[in-house]
């Protein structure tokens, strides 16, 4: 019986850090990726949404890419449309020389053979101050297959991918006592 696995048990070219997928993120109570990130060993986050410290390092120094490509700023990609999210705190791979830190490496979601879509909205008004809503949304599918020697649709080839949020917090400090 041959059994396989979304992520390798025990990757050997990346023994210091974790890959979190799609499934795994989903479950995890933030969606911000420095947070997701900050779950992983030998990570610092001071606060929610707040910049990560990778093995004592500043902020500065964790790297951050998208499908490859590395990103200055914000990333700005919905929690809907990650596929993945590799952390690498050590041993960093050549592909990587200038990082000092770490590398927080995000892989989106590519298009798939069928129609999918998800909406999802959470809020916190009926239970605190805070009054935090979000909502995120995510669609993909396929326009063109590429036909299988049997006269079968076979894999995309062209397809989509469309995924987004929006994040409001009336108040992100309310006081315990009642107070400000």
């Amino acid at each position: 019986k041959i059994i396989a696995y979304k992520k390798p048990l025990l990757d050997q070219d990346n023994l210091s850090g974790e890959t979190k997928t799609a499934e795994e993120i989903v479950a995890l109570p933030t969606r911000s990726i420095n947070s997701i990130a900050a779950t992983t060993a030998g990570i610092y986050q001071r606060d929610e949404g707040d910049g990560v410290n990778i093995r004592g390092s500043r902020n500065d120094a964790t790297e951050y890419y998208v499908d490859g490509i590395k990103v200055r700023g914000s990333i700005g990609v919905p929690t809907s449309g990650i596929e993945q999210i590799t952390v690498i705190t050590g041993g960093l791979p050549a592909q990587f020389g200038d990082a000092t830190g770490g590398i927080i490496s995000v892989t989106t979601k590519g298009p798939s053979n069928k129609f999918e879509g998800g909406l999802g909205f959470e809020s916190s008004s009926l239970f605190d101050n805070y009054n935090q809503n979000s909502l995120d949304f995510g669609i993909r599918g396929s326009i063109l297959k590429k036909r299988n020697t049997d006269g079968t649709k076979g894999s995309s080839v062209i397809g989509y991918v469309l995924a987004g949020e929006f994040n409001s917090v009336d108040d992100t400090d309310p006081s315990a006592i009642g107070m400000w």
